[in-house]
């Protein structure tokens, strides 16, 4: 996947790399807010659908996210358990922009969601 020739800096990017064993790499960049939440969910029930083992969510180039973009990351996350695939959230969270660490330590995201402690987790 990557983003529409035209699109805004800001617009959400995904860049989905496949890698060994059933594991997929979906790198965000950009914004994941309202208007770009359902590319995230629809990219992972995509590789869902065709059985992913592992699904390493990289937000390390995340510029912002708001409220819609957290629940497209626990909508994810269901996705992923009720297919029997892994969901990871990388890089380690002290790594990530301190806007996206921020809404997650104040929601208590920060804390459940399953952070890769190196960034090739």
């Amino acid at each position: 996947m990557s983003v529409p020739k035209g699109a805004a800096s800001h617009d959400l990017v995904i860049d989905a790399r496949a890698e060994d064993g059933g594991r997929h790499r979906l790198v965000l960049s950009g914004e994941l807010d309202l208007a770009s939440a359902g590319a995230l969910t629809d990219a992972v029930s995509k590789l869902c659908g065709e059985d992913a083992r592992e699904i390493v969510l990289d937000i390390g180039e995340l510029e912002f996210i708001d409220s819609t973009g957290l629940r497209a990351i626990l909508s994810s996350r269901v996705v992923c358990a009720e297919s029997s695939c892994a969901l990871v959230v990388a890089p380690e969270a002290d790594k990530v922009n301190p806007q996206v660490r921020r809404l997650l330590q104040v929601t208590g995201l920060l804390e459940r969601l399953p952070f890769a402690e190196s960034p090739d987790a």
